[in-house]
């Protein structure tokens, strides 16, 4: 069984990969639709600078 924090980076190492997939699916979306980083953002719900990242 894993240790803890084996789990934990395992689970944060995975978190961050989710956070990097998103962000690029939201920058195709955004420049196929032409949209601007504060129109994404409005409609994701998430402040502009999340979408920044």
């Amino acid at each position: 069984m894993p240790s803890r924090s084996r789990a934990l980076d395992e689970c944060h190492r995975w978190w961050r990969r989710t956070e990097l997939e998103i962000g690029d699916q939201l920058r195709t979306a955004r420049h196929v639709l032409g949209l601007t980083e504060k129109q994404v953002a409005a409609a994701v719900g998430v402040s502009q600078s999340e979408v920044s990242r």
